[in-house]
């Protein structure tokens, strides 16, 4: 009979270790979910942080894009006007004649 209670008292024994065993592994995955927890707020952060970089992003997007069509219609204005400049310069070097508008720009030269 007393080796039949050394058995069991042995097994009692082992199921003892095993039950801190499997309480230490609970304690290292709680570790593990708090630190896991701790990452997930941490990656929340971040991307709360690039949605706000990403609006502000679009929104200098949208002004470049605006100030991009208003340089292009100056340009197009500004050739047109350009392009009617030469055309009356032409006129006026004919109607004035080529020497005449040489000695003029000769005489607009600083010495």
């Amino acid at each position: 009979m007393e080796k039949v209670l050394n058995e069991i008292l042995l097994e009692v024994k082992s199921l003892k270790v095993g039950q801190d065993e499997i309480k230490a592994d609970v304690n290292d995955l709680k570790i593990d979910v708090n630190t896991l927890k701790s990452d997930v707020n941490t990656l929340k952060d971040d991307v709360s942080t690039l949605k706000v970089d990403v609006q502000n992003l679009k929104r200098v997007t949208n002004a470049i894009s605006e100030q991009t069509a208003t340089l292009t219609e100056f340009r197009t204005e500004f050739n047109e006007k350009f392009d009617t400049m030469i055309e009356n310069q032409k006129s006026l070097f004919e109607m004035y004649g080529k020497h005449e508008v040489e000695i003029r720009n000769i005489r607009r030269r600083p010495v």
